[in-house]
């Protein structure tokens, strides 16, 4: 019968299955859930609200063998090969480690972190890969920061320019060239929706901006191109090479609150996660061959060393 009155408190001895069926991070705490309804077999399934995010699941009782804490013997406990220590193999590798499995994570490079690279440049960190935390309301990588000790740096909403000579550019054309290219991207997306064809953004805004008359000095022209630039550094591409009516259709998925960056930078985070599982960095995989036998169900082959060593 369907319930949604009381609230359950997750006891001590509940909680890391508790937490790991509700996807959330184990913050020490005690996880006050509601409880949405009850099925049919005496589980709950519960929301709960865990470092700013919402989490949903369902928490059930665990016979004793089925409990991840007895599922040591070999019998019971399988082996599993993650390839790849980026973000994704690590919370695999260790989501499978907390429900009792043998796990080996191989990577191929001498670093976890994957496309999150932080260098180490005149005594400056610096993220070469991924950098940015976009929204940090109900984001699981701000809670993961959170957990491990990262600390983040919210980066101001408004941002002093500075010209090739190093010097910052005058206010006045700062501000006349941002509300110049806010309003003809408005104007880009709405005449873009009025219309069937598609078209490139970069495109568009020349035209219109021709149609405008231009700007009137070369700093007003470079200040522009800031903007654009600042566009593809978000977008990953040549502001040309976006369309002009889906160029910002991932904004109504986005999380909210600020944007901020890592001050220990993104593989810090990496790193924690890799702790306590069995890491093997320089382990280059070259083949994966699939086997239909219950007990093994692929056999992972390795490169050779390089140099013949």
């Amino acid at each position: 019968s369907d319930s949604t009155a009381g609230m359950v408190i997750v006891s001590p001895g509940q909680r890391k299955q508790a937490l790991r069926v509700l996807r959330a991070v184990d913050n020490g705490d005690d996880v006050l859930a509601e409880v949405v309804n009850v099925g049919e077999g005496g589980e709950l399934r519960v929301k709960a609200r865990v470092d700013g995010a919402t989490l949903q699941g369902v928490l059930r009782e665990v016979s004793p063998e089925d409990h991840p804490a007895h599922r040591g013997t070999k019998q019971h406990q399988p082996s599993v090969i993650v390839i790849g220590a980026g973000f994704a193999g690590l919370a695999a590798a260790d989501e499978l480690h907390n429900l009792g499995c043998k796990v080996v994570v191989l990577e191929a490079r001498d670093r976890v972190g994957g496309r999150c690279h932080t260098a180490d440049v005149g005594g400056r960190l610096v993220d070469l890969g991924a950098g940015w935390i976009h929204g940090v309301h109900g984001n699981p990588l701000a809670a993961l920061a959170k957990k491990h000790g990262a600390d983040l740096y919210e980066v101001p909403s408004s941002a002093l320019i500075h010209g090739a000579d190093g010097a910052p550019v005058s206010r006045a054309d700062d501000e006349l060239v941002e509300r110049t290219f806010n309003a003809l991207l408005r104007r880009a997306q709405d005449e873009a929706f009025d219309k069937d064809t598609d078209e490139s953004l970069g495109h568009k805004l020349d035209n219109l901006l021709e149609g405008e008359g231009g700007l009137s000095t070369a700093a007003q022209k470079h200040i522009f191109q800031w903007h654009c630039a600042n566009v593809e550094y978000s977008t990953s591409t040549d502001i040309h090479n976006l369309s002009v009516r889906n160029w910002a259709v991932d904004d109504a998925h986005a999380f909210g609150g600020e944007h901020c960056l890592v001050k220990q930078g993104y593989e810090s985070i990496a790193r924690a996660l890799a702790r306590g599982l069995d890491v093997r960095l320089g382990h280059e995989v070259a083949a994966v061959r699939h086997s239909f036998d219950d007990r093994r169900g692929c056999t992972v082959a390795l490169a050779p060393p390089k140099g013949g060593a």
